[in-house]
């Protein structure tokens, strides 16, 4: 099946960080550049291989505007050094099973393929249909889940801008895995996925990403990226995606600390929290905590290179 059929085609070059950040909150511009907070943190919005390099007095302005605990950005794109920051992307050409090194991820592939069926979706199906697969998620993770509106809505707010696409898995006509993915500055962002354990013997994310980095290389996008190195929580998506063909870029991390975040940090109380092995004191806050610590460590093992 045609992943585009009934959808409308924009143009590649329209779809850049400008237009998409007309249609989301708490946006804040320095030097020309859109940031985002995200949970406290200030992020640049386009994407990483744009240098945002900025003015830090511009960016301490911002962070107590905000309430930001600090902000972070990559610079150094897909530097020829091996670094302890990088980002997770698919860019080989061209697109081919046989292409996949690893052969847990072409058998991977391979089955998901014959298994199950992977299109591009309108909101709405993503919404009806994704709905179940995020309350098993929530309920696995132990969250409250939103009510069938609330997810709708959220739908909805994505799909304003034209760059937003959703993607569904299917088997036996059921939707068993989903992906949303950003277009933007001629690349490709993976947001939210999530599978339905159940059919995880059927390969399913393995189809589903294999299928979404097919179409978007066919349609000449740079990379496909599942974002930087996680450490905010414990996953292992990371390394199950280079098993499929992903690979890490790396480049350089660059921090500027908000005034309450760096007192915290000169008293070094997260690595002695982290050394006295304190996560059953302080409860699930803990991975936060350890991963903003790895953070810091990692942006000053740049030094001032």
């Amino acid at each position: 099946m045609d992943a585009e059929q009934d959808f409308p085609s924009f143009a590649v070059s329209n779809l850049t960080y400008k237009e998409h950040a007309k249609y989301l909150s708490h946006v804040f511009w320095i030097d020309g550049f859109p940031w985002v907070d995200y949970n406290r943190v200030l992020m640049p919005l386009p994407m990483p291989h744009i240098s945002v390099d900025t003015d830090r007095a511009g960016l301490r302005k911002v962070l107590k505007q905000s309430g930001c605990l600090l902000a972070v950005w990559t610079t150094e794109w897909d530097t020829s050094q091996v670094t302890e920051w990088w980002w997770t992307c698919y860019d080989r050409q061209p697109v081919s099973v046989d292409n996949i090194s690893d052969r847990r991820g072409r058998r991977s592939v391979r089955k998901g393929l014959r298994c199950c069926t992977v299109r591009r979706v309108h909101p709405e199906e993503y919404a009806e249909s994704g709905f179940p697969i995020y309350c098993a998620a929530c309920e696995q993770y132990g969250v409250s889940a939103p009510t069938l509106e609330e997810f709708r809505e959220g739908a909805k707010r994505s799909a304003a801008y034209r760059g937003s696409e959703f993607w569904g898995a299917y088997y036996d006509e059921i939707m068993v895995a989903y992906a949303t993915c950003v277009v933007q500055d001629d690349a490709v962002s993976l947001g939210s996925t999530k599978s339905l354990p159940d059919y995880d013997k059927y390969q399913s994310n393995a189809a589903l990403f294999y299928s979404i980095c097919e179409h978007y290389s066919q349609r000449g996008l740079r990379y496909i990226t599942n974002g930087s190195r996680t450490l905010w929580h414990p996953t292992q998506i990371n390394d199950y995606l280079q098993r499929l063909g992903f690979r890490k870029v790396y480049c350089r991390l660059n921090l500027e600390m908000s005034p309450p975040l760096a007192a915290v940090h000169k008293t070094q109380l997260l690595h002695l929290a982290g050394a006295l092995h304190l996560e059953k004191v302080i409860g699930r806050p803990w991975h936060k905590l350890m991963g903003l610590a790895k953070l810091v460590d990692i942006a000053e093992s740049f030094g001032d290179r």
